[in-house]
C-alpha cells in the first residue's frame, strides 16, 4: 500500500500474490461448480429434493470455504452487502435462465433437455461463488485499506 501525505487521494496497490490468491479461489469455484453439475446429472427423478439438498450443502461449504479463505474479513459497507444480496439474486435468475435455455433447445433436440437441471445448478454454484469471492475480497482491501486514524483508503 502505497500513501503519501501530502496526495489527497491514497492509491492501494495490491500485492502480487493477492491476484494468485483470489485466481486460486476462483479455480476452487470452478471445482464446486463442476461437481454440482454432476450432481445434477441424477437420472431419478424422484431424488429431486435430496439432490437440491445436497447441493444447497455444497453451496453453503463453498461460501463457508470462501470466507475461510479471506480469513473472515468482516469489514464491508452497507453498499457491498447490498450489492451481495443483488448479487445472489441474479446467480438465482441466471440459474433459472440456463434452466430455460436447456429446456427450450430440448424441443428442437430432446437429448438437451436432460441436462437443464445440470447446467441451473452449475451456473448456479459458479455465480454465487464468484460474488461471494468479490465480496469478501472487498472487505480485505477495505481491511487492508485502513489507516492508523481508522480512515479508508478504499
Amino acid at each position: 500500500m502505497v500513501h503519501n501525505s501530502a496526495d489527497p487521494s491514497p492509491t492501494i496497490v495490491p500485492p502480487p500474490e493477492l491476484s494468485q490468491h483470489y485466481q486460486a479461489i476462483g479455480s476452487a469455484i470452478v471445482d464446486y461448480a463442476l461437481a454440482v453439475a454432476l450432481i445434477g446429472l441424477n437420472p431419478f427423478q424422484s431424488w429431486l429434493v435430496l439432490t437440491l439438498v445436497a447441493v444447497a450443502l455444497i453451496i453453503v461449504k463453498m461460501v463457508w470455504d470462501i470466507r475461510q479463505e479471506w480469513n473472515f474479513t468482516g469489514k464491508h459497507s452497507i453498499c457491498a452487502l447490498v450489492g451481495y444480496g443483488f448479487n445472489l439474486l441474479g446467480a438465482l435468475a441466471l440459474g433459472f435462465m440456463a434452466l430455460l435455455t436447456f429446456v427450450f433447445i430440448g424441443a428442437i433436440f430432446p437429448v438437451v433437455t436432460r441436462f437443464a437441471l445440470s447446467a441451473a445448478l452449475m451456473t448456479v454454484t459458479w455465480t454465487v461463488g464468484a460474488a461471494t469471492n468479490q465480496f469478501f475480497l472487498d472487505g480485505y482491501l477495505n481491511l487492508e485499506g485502513e489507516s492508523e486514524n481508522g480512515e479508508s483508503y478504499v
